[in-house]
């Protein structure tokens, strides 16, 4: 186990098989496994922005890495939906 970067309380360690994340302050279950540097990465960079994200996947990975309190702070982003307007009216 290689430990990669460490970004706020939570270390980006390099497993044999996959990426873990470590949240410091919690016990051992406040960990996450991922397939990539990049999806790790990203679940984090979601955290520290404080938006809950929209694949289902990380918000599992974000609930076993943050608090209870934590969690429920985060905020979930709304998608704005796409009308092309001149497609016209459809019936």
């Amino acid at each position: 186990m290689k430990i990669i970067d460490k970004i706020g309380h939570f270390k980006l360690i390099r497993d044999s098989r996959d990426f873990v994340v470590i949240n410091e302050l919690g016990d051992y279950a406040a960990h996450a496994h991922f397939k990539t540097e990049t999806g790790a990465r990203d679940c984090i960079r979601l955290i520290n922005k404080g938006l809950l994200p929209r694949n289902e996947y990380y918000r599992k990975a974000c609930k076993r890495l943050l608090f209870q309190h934590e969690y429920e702070q985060l905020i979930e982003r709304k998608k704005e939906k796409y009308i092309n307007v001149n497609r016209g009216i459809r019936r």
